[in-house]
C-alpha cells in the first residue's frame, strides 16, 4: 500500500546501511528501509536484475550467488514482510535471472539466461507454485535468454528475449505466450525482428512490447514499441514508433496510458519533442507526451524501471536529473497535476464550444467533463483541447471540470444568457397551458417532462416553470425537460408547468403523476466461502457498487490482513475470488470504504 521496491546495481539507498542491490521506500515516512543485508548484485546490463510483488512477499532475481548468508537463494529469493527474513525457492536456478511475473493463480515465473531450476531442466524459463513450492519447465523452454516476461489473467504468459523459439513453435522468434491452459507455447504473428526489453499487459486482451526492435511482424510504425491485440491477434502501431531503444514499460489500463522509458529523445519520423527518455503514450488521443517540469524536459540519462500508482509514477536509471531536478540519483517520482484552464463561456444548450488548458491526460471516454454537476458530452482532440456539447440545465458561472490522470481539476466557468425579449409588435395574449407533464424520481430530486403548448401565444415561448406540489420547489427550462432538486425523500409530489412568451404566463398544466423521490441505495457487499481441496474460495453480491473489489485475508500466525492478489470484476452484482491456501483463512472484502462481513474458512 505505501512502499516502493528498487533492485539494481546501487550499492546504497541514501546511505542507508544494508541497502546494497535492493531497498524499500516508505512513502508513509520518506525513507529507505534495508531488506535483511541487502543483495551482492553489479549487474552489467540493467535487465540482469528483476523484483515482483505479491501480497507480503518481494521476489528478486539476478546473478547473485545468495542473499543475506541464506542458502539456496542462488540468483532468486523471497523477502517476506511478515517476519522480515529472506527465503530460498528449492535451491535456486543455475544462472542469471533477468525477468520475473506473478500470475493471478500464484505462480511465480522467471526468466533469464539459466538452463535449470532446483535441478529441474528448464531452458531459460521456469514456474514456481506458491502453492506447493515447487518449479515446474514450460514445456522444452527457449532457444535464447528470456529478458522480459508478463502475465496475464490466470493463465497466460508472455516471454520476450533473444531467443529464436520458444519449445520449436513456429513464429515464436523473440516473443511467444505461454497458455497454462493447454501447456502451449503459441506464436504472436511472425514475432519481432530484434530482441524486446521489456513487457507490460494491459488486462486479459492486450500486449506491450518494447526494446530494439524496429518492425512487428512487418507492421508498420512498430519501430521499438508496439501492442499486441488477443482480439484480432494483430500487432499495432503506437504513432510511428520511437527513435531509439526502449528499457521499460508500465500500464495504467484505467486511463489507457503507457509509461516508456529508454534512451530515446523523439518519436520515429518526428521533430525533437521533448521526449527525453521517458514518456507516456495516451491510447484515447493517440498521443506521445513529454514528462517536463518547471522548463525540464526528461531526465538526462537511461530509463530502466517504473512503478505507476494513479497520478505518482516512479523511475529508476542512470539518470542524475530528472526535469531540471538535481539530485535526482538514479530514483526519481513524477506526480501529475489535475487539468487546469481558463475558459470563461457564454453560449446556448446544445452548443459546441473548445475548452483548451493543460493536464488533459488520461481522460476517460465519458463522464470526466462537467458543468457544475451535470456531465456533459464530449470529444478529446489531443492533450490540452477538448470539444465539449453545452449540457441542458441552468448555469451562471457555473465551474466546468474535466477529470485527468492527476485527478478533477477546474478548467473554466460557463454561463446560460438571459433568454432576449421577443422581437415583434406588442404581445396581446399568452400562451396555453403546456401538456402530457410526466415525472420520474430520483434522490431528493424528480426528472419532469413534457409536451409544448398547442397555442403558443402571440410569440414564441421562450421559458417553462415546473412547479412541485406540496412544497412549491421549482426549475426554469428553455427545453422540454427539467429537474426538480430539493425534495424530500419518501414525501410523495405531483408537477405543473407553465409557459412565458412576450405577452404574460400561460395557465398551469394539469397535474402530472405522482411520484415518491428516495434516497440511493446505501452500498454493500455480502460474502461466503467455501474450500475445494488446497484452494479456497469467497462467492460474493454487491449492491449499488461498479468497478472492482479488493480481497484481504489472514492466515494463522499472521497480525494483520493482507491485501489479496486478485482483484476480480464485479458483474451482474457478483463476484468471485480463489487463492491457494491449506490453511484456514479468514477473508473479507472491501470497495473503497465499503467493507463485507469477514468469514472463517476452515483448514484443509
Amino acid at each position: 500500500d505505501d512502499t516502493v521496491y528498487a533492485g539494481g546495481g546501487f550499492t546504497s539507498a541514501s546511505g542507508v546501511e544494508g541497502t546494497s542491490g535492493i531497498a524499500a521506500w516508505s512513502t508513509a515516512d520518506d525513507t529507505w528501509h534495508a531488506l535483511g543485508t541487502g543483495v551482492d548484485s553489479n549487474p552489467m546490463y540493467f535487465y540482469e536484475f528483476a523484483l515482483a510483488v505479491v501480497d507480503d512477499t518481494v521476489y528478486a532475481g539476478g546473478a547473485f550467488a545468495s542473499v543475506s548468508g541464506v542458502a539456496g537463494t542462488s540468483r532468486i529469493a523471497a523477502w517476506s514482510t511478515a517476519d522480515d527474513t529472506w527465503h530460498a525457492l528449492g535451491t535456486g536456478v543455475d544462472s542469471t535471472v533477468k525477468a520475473l511475473a506473478v500470475a493471478a493463480d500464484d505462480t511465480l515465473y522467471a526468466g533469464g539466461g539459466f538452463t535449470a531450476a532446483s535441478g529441474l531442466p528448464a531452458s531459460r524459463v521456469a514456474a514456481w507454485s506458491m502453492a506447493d513450492n515447487t518449479w515446474n519447465a514450460l514445456a522444452s523452454g527457449m532457444t535464447d535468454q528470456v529478458y522480459a516476461l508478463a502475465a496475464a489473467g490466470d493463465d497466460t504468459l508472455y516471454a520476450g528475449g533473444n531467443f529464436a523459439s520458444a519449445s520449436s513453435v513456429p513464429g515464436t522468434n523473440r516473443i511467444a505466450a505461454w497458455s497454462a491452459a493447454d501447456g502451449t507455447w503459441h506464436a504472436l504473428g511472425t514475432g519481432l525482428n530484434n530482441f524486446p526489453t521489456t513487457l507490460a499487459a494491459a488486462g486479459d486482451d492486450t500486449l506491450y512490447a518494447a526494446g530494439q526492435f524496429t518492425s512487428a511482424s512487418s507492421v508498420a510504425g512498430t519501430e521499438r514499441i508496439a501492442a499486441w491485440s488477443t482480439a484480432d491477434g494483430t500487432w499495432h502501431a503506437l504513432g510511428t514508433g520511437l527513435n531509439s531503444g526502449v528499457n521499460a514499460l508500465a500500464v495504467d489500463d484505467t486511463r489507457g496510458l503507457v509509461y516508456a522509458g529508454g534512451y530515446f529523445n523523439g518519436v520515429v519520423g518526428g521533430a525533437y519533442n521533448r521526449l527525453l527518455q521517458v514518456g507516456v503514450w495516451d491510447a484515447g488521443i493517440s498521443e506521445w507526451i513529454p514528462l517536463t517540469y518547471a522548463g525540464g524536459n526528461g531526465v538526462d540519462n537511461a530509463v530502466n524501471a517504473f512503478a505507476v500508482d494513479d497520478s505518482v509514477v516512479y523511475l529508476g536509471g542512470s539518470f542524475t536529473d530528472a526535469g531540471g531536478v538535481a539530485a535526482a540519483d538514479y530514483v526519481a517520482r513524477w506526480t501529475w497535476d489535475a487539468p487546469q484552464g481558463s475558459n470563461s463561456l457564454s453560449t446556448s444548450v446544445g452548443a459546441s464550444v473548445t475548452l483548451t488548458g493543460e493536464g488533459f491526460i488520461g481522460v476517460p471516454a465519458v463522464g470526466g467533463v462537467k458543468v457544475g454537476a451535470t456531465v456533459a458530452t464530449y470529444t478529446r482532440d489531443d492533450s490540452s483541447t477538448i470539444t465539449m456539447t453545452v449540457p441542458a440545465g441552468s448555469f451562471t458561472n457555473a465551474p466546468i471540470t474535466v477529470n485527468g490522470v492527476g485527478g478533477w481539476g477546474e478548467v473554466g466557468s460557463l454561463s446560460l444568457p438571459t433568454p432576449p425579449s421577443p422581437p415583434g409588435p406588442t404581445p396581446t395574449y399568452p400562451p396555453g397551458a403546456p401538456a402530457s407533464v410526466t415525472a420520474i424520481p430520483g434522490n431528493a430530486s424528480a426528472a419532469v417532462s413534457w409536451t409544448a403548448p398547442t397555442d403558443t401565444g402571440s410569440y414564441p415561448v421562450s421559458t417553462y416553470q415546473v412547479t412541485a406540489t406540496p412544497g412549491g420547489r421549482s426549475c426554469m427550462t428553455a427545453t422540454l425537460t427539467c429537474e426538480v432538486s430539493g425534495l424530500t425523500n419518501a414525501t410523495t409530489y405531483t408537477f405543473t408547468v407553465k409557459a412565458l412568451n412576450g405577452a404574460g404566463w400561460s395557465p398551469a398544466s394539469s397535474p402530472s403523476n405522482s411520484v415518491t423521490p428516495q434516497a440511493d441505495p446505501k452500498p454493500s457487499i455480502l460474502i461466503s466461502g467455501s474450500r475445494t481441496g488446497s484452494t479456497i474460495r469467497v462467492d460474493g453480491t454487491t449492491t449499488d457498487l461498479t468497478g472492482t473489489v479488493t480481497p484481504w485475508i489472514k492466515l494463522p500466525g499472521q497480525t494483520s490482513f493482507t491485501e489479496g492478489s486478485t482483484r476480480p470484476t464485479i458483474t451482474d452484482n457478483a463476484f468471485t475470488w480463489s487463492r491457494k491456501a491449506n490453511k484456514k483463512a479468514y477473508v473479507y472484502i472491501t470497495h473503497g470504504a465499503v467493507k463485507s462481513n469477514t468469514i472463517t474458512i476452515a483448514a484443509r
